[in-house]
């Protein structure tokens, strides 16, 4: 068995090559720059989406949060998967400590907000027909093909061609609409 040989390490100590296998590694913070640049070939900037590293023992993470509406996340998920790497056990599935690479896409609260917001008035008038009518009955969400549901004493959100999108509490009026907002116009909620 021949030994793994650093020939230099990155800020975050990363290693750069690995003799046995004969593969260059990358740091996060490369792969982010990577990433950044990508992105801004898209046309968007950093006010438009974040791109953080985090170093850790057994491997690092990319923190991918976009801050725009105008962003399509299934465009920066498919920028972003290519720098994901986790080593898992052949036989159980399990991940593997050491040299794991995680990223993460999400959307900040404030964009989710603002997505939202055009629709908040005609969820809570949905939610307040909900509250009269019988559990697994469906209401339209005014202006948009969307409909709601009263499922376990939650409500569930459904696509306009019957796809269950999630569901939240009555108290999670945000979340919701959020939901019905992405549902309404066709993009992924996650």
């Amino acid at each position: 068995m021949r030994a793994i040989k650093t020939l230099g390490t990155g800020r975050d100590g990363g290693m750069k090559e690995n003799e046995m296998a004969g593969q260059t590694w990358r740091t996060a913070a490369e792969d982010s720059a990577e990433i950044r640049a990508k992105l801004k070939q898209k046309g968007w900037s950093a006010r438009d989406v974040s791109v953080r590293t985090e170093n850790f023992a057994g491997g690092s993470a990319i923190e991918i949060t976009i801050k725009s509406p105008q962003v399509k996340i299934d465009v920066v998920k498919k920028i972003a998967s290519e720098k994901e790497s986790i080593s898992r056990c052949e036989i159980t599935g399990d991940i593997l400590a050491g040299s794991n690479r995680y990223v993460n896409v999400s959307r900040s609260e404030n964009c989710k907000a603002v997505m939202a917001a055009p629709f908040t008035e005609a969820v809570l008038r949905a939610m307040d027909k909900l509250d009269k009518m019988s559990e697994g009955t469906h209401v339209n969400v005014t202006e948009t093909r969307v409909t709601m549901s009263r499922e376990q004493h939650m409500i569930a959100v459904w696509t306009p061609d019957g796809k269950h999108l999630g569901r939240g509490w009555s108290t999670e009026v945000g979340m919701l609409t959020f939901l019905v907002a992405c549902a309404h116009r066709g993009v992924p909620a996650r």
